[in-house]
């Protein structure tokens, strides 16, 4: 799964489903949290745990994904590193 900002996600979501790459129990990287619009996109998607680097917005979209069941973890990119 490709790494993509923000609400990138459904778009992966999609580009993945076309290609025919199957999704569920896969672990999603991307640059932001999800907002809740991308979590419901992402949960249905059978992705089992989430990893970012930055929070985007407000944390309902994660919430909602810990709530559904979806580990989500926060994972710092520190610059030194880069």
């Amino acid at each position: 799964m490709p790494i993509v900002p923000g609400r990138g996600q459904p778009k992966a979501q999609e580009a993945s489903g076309v290609k025919g790459i199957a999704t569920g129990g896969a672990t999603l990287y991307v640059t932001h949290s999800p907002c809740l619009d991308c979590a419901s996109v992402v949960q249905a998607a059978g992705i089992v745990r989430v990893v970012y680097d930055q929070t985007y917005g407000p944390p309902t979209g994660v919430l909602w994904l810990m709530n559904a069941g979806v580990k989500v973890q926060r994972f710092s990119i520190r610059k030194e590193d880069a």
